[in-house]
């Protein structure tokens, strides 16, 4: 009589007529009631084919109580209860050495493929974009700093190959690994601070759930790569995209793209954070999230919430310039304008009565980045007059304040936008109404205002 086995899924045509040949097989994942298909069969199995994705939880275990062996096809056991079969020493074996070199390999595709922006790149020249101007330049490789956390197999096989890039190497594991000729940093935000380049090769599971943190980050800088080879639990979600999302200043909307991430892991998300306005359907965008006028009348816009525009400066400013008494006295100060809005030197304000007043400003830095102009004033360069959710935080840290309180600077409305109703995925239709209820749970006129 052949041994019984359970197999959660399939493996691969070759390796299930391999199975089925030598043991009398009980196809789970193939049953429409598992529960029931384990109550009925599973007394009998002595053995669980499964993959590194689907694993043996707790409660599978519990249903097989002639289990022996646990077979798992796959890199890593973070799916699997080791706890319950170390207690009922249930043997656990998998695949360790079968991927290295193929991980390992991708791993530095994708590392290449960031700082050459070889995949950007192609969708720049599929839509076209190259008509209307030079893709921007990307940096290199070769001798960069690769900071490898985790020192494993597949870590050392990356190791292996950034030699061949003259890239120095150093790494972080749970001790220092006395074989190895890289350096070792014994913290992890110590490596980040000091790579260029970040990767990670760790277990998923518990013990490294979130092990990417916003301090992590921070310490990576916004000009540093990251690259996860492991578990996507190891990072963060919620931290990358504010981390992410920074650098465009859209505020309260990263954790509800970090929360729909979770919510439907399924789902490719491939988020590109820019100032720029881009042309959704030359550029191939689902959809883009804007301040002010949605734009062309070939997109369907969906109104999210509003912002309101914020004039402040530094202390170290402040100092040196006396304080504007109203809006005409602005024209005489330093003002950091902000290349994409529809008339930059040009600011318009509203007080309590109702009247508008209108000056013409001049200033040394012109920008279309809002994150270089609200540095710019942090460091005392001159007055800004931005989106509240751009400057909240510097506001709330005392870098920047408030001035001209008495005076409305104006605003703008929060746009979801995309080409067409009837062409919309069932993903994008999600994501929107999801980012849509964000906005309204807050307040759809204060959503960037908290």
């Amino acid at each position: 009589m052949k041994p019984r086995i359970l197999q959660t899924g399939s493996l691969s045509p070759y390796f299930d007529a391999a199975v089925v040949e030598r043991f009398e097989v009980y196809p789970l994942w193939k049953q429409d009631d598992p529960a029931g298909y384990l109550a009925r069969y599973g007394r009998g199995i002595e053995g669980v084919a499964t993959l590194a994705p689907v694993g043996a939880s707790t409660g599978l275990i519990e249903a097989l109580p002639a289990l022996k062996v646990i077979s798992c096809r796959g890199i890593g056991f973070d799916k699997i209860d080791l706890e319950s079969a170390r207690r009922r020493a249930i043997q656990v074996s998998g695949t360790p050495g079968v991927l290295t070199d193929c991980v390992a390999d991708l791993a530095f595709g994708l590392l290449i493929d960031m700082a050459r922006h070889i995949s950007a790149s192609d969708r720049f020249l599929r839509a076209g974009s190259w008509m209307a101007g030079k893709y921007r330049l990307t940096t290199h490789v070769s001798g960069k700093r690769l900071g490898i956390v985790g020192l494993g197999e597949i870590g050392r096989a990356v190791a292996k190959r950034a030699a061949g890039f003259a890239m120095e190497v150093r790494y972080t594991d749970r001790k220092r690994i006395e074989e190895v000729p890289f350096g070792y940093e014994p913290t992890l935000n110590g490596l980040a601070r000091w790579a260029e380049f970040l990767l990670v090769a760790v277990p998923g599971g518990a013990a490294t759930r979130h092990l990417i943190s916003s301090s992590v980050l921070d310490a990576l800088g916004r000009d540093g790569f990251l690259v996860n080879i492991s578990r996507g639990t190891v990072v963060d979600q919620d931290a990358l995209v504010r981390a992410l999302a920074a650098g465009a200043s859209f505020g309260d909307v990263a954790p509800a793209i970090a929360a729909f991430v979770e919510r439907h892991p399924a789902v490719r998300f491939e988020l590109v954070v820019s100032d720029r306005i881009v042309d959704l359907v030359e550029e191939g965008f689902d959809l883009a999230i804007r301040v002010g006028v949605p734009g062309s009348d070939r997109l369907v816009a969906r109104r999210l919430g509003s912002m309101q525009l914020v004039l402040c400066a530094a202390p170290s400013y402040l100092e040196r310039h006396p304080a504007p008494r109203g809006p005409a006295d602005l024209a005489g100060h330093n003002a950091l304008t902000y290349a994409y809005s529809p008339s930059p030197r040009v600011w318009r304000f509203t007080d309590r009565a109702g009247a508008v007043h209108e000056v013409r400003v001049t200033g040394n830095l012109h920008a279309n980045s809002g994150d270089a102009l609200r540095s710019a004033a942090i460091r005392g360069l001159g007055v800004i007059n931005e989106p509240d959710f751009l400057l909240r935080e510097a506001l709330d840290r005392g870098e920047l304040v408030r001035i001209l309180p008495d005076y409305e600077a104006g605003g703008g409305d929060i746009w979801a936008v995309y080409p067409s109703r009837r062409h919309l995925s069932l993903k994008v239709r999600l994501f929107v109404d999801h980012i849509a209820r964000t906005f309204a749970a807050s307040g759809a006129d204060s959503a960037l205002q908290q």
